[in-house]
């Protein structure tokens, strides 16, 4: 553990932040949260971003809140205390009580015309009006969500790393609208549903839900799935529209082919996948160069 203080400059008094470095053996413990693929070698500043994951370093780091979703005078659509930095919602953050990191969204104007089909919307897109004026929000959780308003204490942070689980939302309810998904790649093997892609250099091996050659691009799940050696350390969010952000990636329909298989036709076909964005979330310091 490592004990960092940081001075207020226009403060008499220091606030203590607790940065703990954990370094385990077990190769599905989750010790970082980086954000955004990029060339390793490129000097852009936001491949790989270390996001801060307690509320002190956050606030240091000048992200600011948007919300207390554990206010009971919020519609608690979500779960946590959520910040975002320089008002891009590419990237918001969610906190627990105690100030832990417990999850991540990104939200998009629905005026950049991403359209997904009405079986999404109010599913695992959520369509937010109290918040951001007709955003679509994408969320994960890093940890179960009882367990975010009453929040984790620093021995279980320290124990427990990031999170314990990935936990997708998918309904109104955060409380139970949720799917767990597994940290081994034999069991998500296991379920139909989630299809094997492809593996690519610092990402992983790449799973994808219900992807046909013949579906319709309006019904593209917009989540990813990544293993490393068999575990689960990193996910993508998948948005079939070109969204502006210096967080996002912008992959053109030739590199698309490089994650996705099969490729729909619908992506050659629909004009709104000639501009497709995501964003690459990895859980793990180490990121390996022959992960599949």
């Amino acid at each position: 553990m490592i004990l960092i203080n940081f001075e207020m400059k226009n403060s008499s008094f220091f606030i203590l932040l607790v940065c703990c470095f954990v370094y385990s053996l077990a190769d599905d413990y989750w010790d970082s949260l980086r954000i955004t693929y990029g060339d390793p070698d490129d000097k852009n500043k936001t491949s790989f971003d270390h996001m801060p994951r307690h509320v002190i370093e956050a606030e240091y780091e000048h992200w600011t809140l948007i919300d207390d979703q554990c206010d009971s005078s919020s519609s608690m659509m979500f779960r946590g205390r959520r910040y975002w930095k320089g008002n891009d919602s590419a990237t918001i953050l969610l906190f627990d009580k105690n100030g832990y990191i417990a999850g991540i969204q990104t939200s998009v104007p629905e005026d950049v015309k991403w359209t997904p089909s009405p079986t999404y919307l109010g599913n695992y897109i959520l369509n937010e009006t109290n918040f951001f004026e007709n955003h679509l929000t994408l969320t994960a959780y890093f940890v179960n969500t009882s367990i975010i308003c009453t929040g984790r204490t620093r021995e279980e942070f320290e124990k427990e790393g990031t999170g314990t689980d990935l936990y997708i939302q998918s309904g109104p309810d955060p409380m139970k609208d949720y799917k767990m998904i597994p940290r081994s790649q034999d069991d998500i093997k296991d379920d139909p549903l989630w299809g094997h892609g492809k593996c690519f250099y610092k990402m992983g091996q790449h799973f994808w839900r219900n992807v046909a050659k013949t579906m319709d691009c309006d019904d593209f799940f917009p989540f990813c799935l990544m293993y490393n050696k068999g575990k689960l350390n990193a996910f993508c969010f998948a948005i079939n529209a070109d969204v502006p952000s210096d967080r996002y990636e912008h992959p053109d329909l030739g590199e698309v082919k490089d994650f996705i298989e099969p490729v729909p036709d619908c992506m050659y076909s629909d004009p709104s996948f000639q501009h497709t964005t995501s964003l690459h979330v990895y859980l793990s310091e180490r990121i390996e160069d022959d992960n599949c």
